[in-house]
């Protein structure tokens, strides 16, 4: 099947009959039980939405009882209270200081544990059959396979694309062939310590990063960041110097470092930079890239959740569930189709 596909556009490919019938016939009988699952997470979470709501209806009934307890403390010597009815009110004092909260806390740690067990299973039942239509892709799980991700973080750690970090969360990771090439796709969020403040933390970056093995040869370490005025010079590549270029419009979005003036602009030919501006423009998003290690890496700078699906809405018998999984795919895959399209003349 992926012989077929690989040389038809691959946004036609998910209407294909090839396709369809890869989801009805090999995919889906596969997934009754988790649909299933599904089912029963999805209501899990609903009752959960109506327990906030109506867990919020209780805690605003005490915090206005709260502000008259506060009212017959201050007032109490005029109003003919009963006495017992002023205890309900002071307790009511305490239950709204520690029972919203909780509440709060026991929500989101509530939801994340139902979706994340069930999203975890699910990618690692489809996700890597799934992709395998666009290629020789595998998906890495977090937790079976964490020394994957451990050595993806070393890997970054020796990166110049991003400054240094402190916290590293990858939610996915996928490896494999495309056009002949070997690459690696991550959803990632890295972050660093703010020295002179106590547990706050500063984002270095959130998205999809692309790594993958490039045509032409090189040696030095280029990188590409966004144009950030006096901030980029807050922030220079250790060891890396400023690469001025002559296209104004690429100037005034990016700033290029490298330790090879020459290499730089060979790598940076002016079909690139049209490029990266272009597919910059198209996606309405930020992308910066880096040459380094004989790779090219490629940021996508974007908070939303890559390769993802949402319990409540993604039916696992229907087809759109696999096509939008698959449609973030193709978006990283066009990506680097036309970052890479110059790649093999041959300079």
């Amino acid at each position: 099947m992926e012989k077929k596909i690989r040389n038809t556009n691959l946004l036609d490919m998910l209407t294909s009959e090839e396709f369809v019938d890869f989801c009805n016939k090999k995919l889906i009988p596969e997934l009754a039980s988790l649909e299933n699952r599904r089912i029963m997470h999805a209501g899990i979470l609903r009752a959960l939405d109506f327990c906030i709501k109506f867990g919020f209806g209780i805690l605003f009934f005490f915090i206005a009882v709260f502000v008259f307890s506060l009212a017959v403390m201050v007032f109490g010597k005029n109003l003919n209270i009963d006495s017992q009815l002023h205890n309900v009110m002071v307790i009511s004092i305490f239950v709204v200081m520690f029972l919203f909260p909780l509440i709060m806390s026991s929500k989101d740690m509530l939801r994340n544990f139902v979706k994340d067990s069930f999203v975890r299973d699910f990618k690692v039942a489809v996700y890597s059959m799934l992709m395998s239509v666009l290629g020789k892709f595998k998906y890495y799980d977090k937790k079976a396979d964490a020394i994957v991700y451990e050595d993806f973080q070393k890997h970054l750690e020796k990166l110049k694309i991003f400054r240094k970090f402190d916290i590293y969360d990858c939610d996915d990771i996928i490896k494999g062939v495309y056009n002949g090439l070997n690459l690696v796709i991550a959803d990632i969020c890295l972050k660093y310590k703010v020295e002179w403040k106590k547990e706050e933390y500063k984002l270095v970056f959130d998205g999809v990063l692309i790594c993958s093995e490039y045509n032409k040869n090189f040696h030095s370490t280029t990188v590409v960041r966004l144009d950030e005025g006096a901030l980029n010079q807050l922030n220079e590549v250790t060891g890396l110097k400023r690469v001025r270029l002559e296209d104004p419009v690429f100037e005034k979005e990016f700033e290029v470092y490298s330790n090879d003036q020459v290499e730089a602009r060979y790598l940076l030919t002016t079909a690139f930079m049209d490029r990266l501006l272009k597919v910059q423009k198209k996606l309405k998003l930020p992308v910066t890239c880096s040459f380094e290690n004989g790779k090219i890496y490629i940021a996508l700078h974007s908070s939303k959740n890559w390769f993802d699906i949402s319990i409540q809405d993604s039916c696992l018998t229907d087809i759109k569930t696999y096509q939008k999984i698959l449609i973030d795919l193709i978006t990283v895959l066009s990506v680097l189709d036309t970052i890479r399209a110059d790649s093999n003349i041959g300079l």
